[in-house]
């Protein structure tokens, strides 16, 4: 055998090994996509990867936060659609008021009351506090923290004189 075949086959070695290698790798990587794409929720999954990639900029956690504020516009849009009630004609109100606390950068906060039930009848709104994280917070924190509680409280008083003696609203 000469040096050249001898390097011939050497070369082809290399270059099968390469190829080998190069499948493994492919087939490796092909099922680690597919075990990440299994993560992903399936609504995600369900775009293209154009709309994926230039519409929620390639992230999950922005395609949530759209979905939910597609989801807090199309509500109260859903609501406006239905049917106005006539109250001067004194018909009893049957549906439920819903009411909407926003602040910017927050999530929406809805509140729903009934009309036909006393508040012995209604549940009672709860709120939950995490106490370890009350017990953390400073002086300053806490009247912060007070201060926007009065706020809510001032825009849930103005809310309530709405419901005394107020014209009927259309």
């Amino acid at each position: 055998m000469s040096f050249y075949s001898l390097l011939f086959q050497k070369e082809n070695k290399r270059i099968e090994d390469i190829r080998q290698q190069t499948e493994f790798l492919c087939a490796a990587l092909r099922a680690h996509g597919n075990a990440q794409l299994n993560k992903m929720l399936p609504s995600v999954r369900s775009l293209t990867l154009k709309e994926f990639c230039e519409t929620y900029k390639a992230d999950t956690q922005y395609y949530l936060q759209q979905s939910r504020k597609r989801l807090a516009t199309k509500l109260p849009n859903e609501i406006k659609k239905r049917p106005k009630l006539i109250v001067n004609e004194k018909v009893p109100v049957q549906e439920p008021i819903y009411v909407h606390v926003e602040k910017e950068d927050h999530a929406k906060l809805s509140l729903r009351f009934d009309p036909e039930s006393s508040i012995e009848q209604a549940r009672k709104f709860k709120f939950n506090l995490a106490t370890d994280t009350l017990s953390q917070l400073n002086n300053d924190q806490r009247a912060r923290i007070c201060d926007q509680i009065q706020d809510l409280q001032d825009q849930l008083e103005s809310l309530k004189k709405n419901f005394f003696f107020s014209s009927p609203i259309e």
